[in-house]
């Protein structure tokens, strides 16, 4: 299954959450149309009508809790997939990107429209509270997920960057997101290398890691353990 797929399994399946998650938040609605009960009306107590209002408040608890979790279950899954994206490198991405956010803040602001037009002809705002506060999480997820692609885009742009130590040349190969080690001799203890994340690639002829700061310091405690670099952090 390649990258692509696997993103799109998991945006699957968290559309397929949230429509779960947005049966239980209509199944939460407390309105009188719903559950009988007059808005606004507090539990009488000693009134015939005690219990099965007590049983209307905890079955709607019930349905807005469990509509939290398959949000939240949807918004992990997107993250997820967010970073099988990122993995791939796809240009297209940023610009993908910036037109979801675009369209979820048009989507919130017709909504609040239509909320505050409603109120100023005295009726019920057609859209509850909740599905602004959903709205506003994907707009969050949405916004960070641009602010990720701009930072790898712009480093995309920079040149490659190498330093040497002892004899190693540790690169910092920008355009494809990775750091590379490229030692002068076959390593002899390839497990310290492959614990650590490192994978070998035939194809470039060295050891590399999507570079974060993670790599970074792992590259450093690797060839310190490999005696490339001494405790003072400079190449032996």
């Amino acid at each position: 299954m390649t990258a692509q797929e696997r993103a799109k399994k998991l945006l699957a399946k968290a559309k397929h959450l949230r429509e779960l998650a947005q049966a239980e938040y209509e199944k939460a609605d407390l309105s009188e149309e719903k559950s009988g009960i007059p808005l606004g009306q507090p539990i009488l107590v000693g009134h015939h009508s005690e219990k099965a209002h007590r049983r209307a408040i905890e079955r709607a608890n019930r349905h807005m809790r469990k509509a939290v979790e398959l949000t939240k279950e949807a918004d992990e899954l997107e993250a997820r997939a967010r970073n099988v994206r990122v993995a791939t490198d796809d240009d297209d991405a940023l610009i993908k990107a910036k037109a979801k956010l675009a369209e979820l803040e048009a989507l919130r602001e017709k909504i609040k429209h239509e909320n505050a037009a409603a109120r100023r002809r005295g009726e019920t705002p057609p859209h509850e509270r909740f599905t602004l506060n959903n709205l506003a999480a994907r707009i969050r997820n949405a916004r960070k997920r641009v602010e990720q692609l701009e930072a790898i885009a712009e480093r995309k742009s920079k040149p490659n960057m190498t330093k040497t130590y002892g004899g190693v040349d540790v690169v910092w190969a920008y355009a494809d997101n990775r750091l590379r080690i490229y030692f002068p001799e076959k390593v002899r203890d390839m497990t310290i290398l492959k614990r650590n994340g490192w994978r070998w690639s035939p194809k470039c002829g060295c050891w590399q890691r999507q570079l974060t700061n993670a790599a970074i310091y792992s590259a450093s405690m690797v060839l310190k353990h490999l005696g490339y670099i001494g405790d003072d952090g400079n190449g032996n």
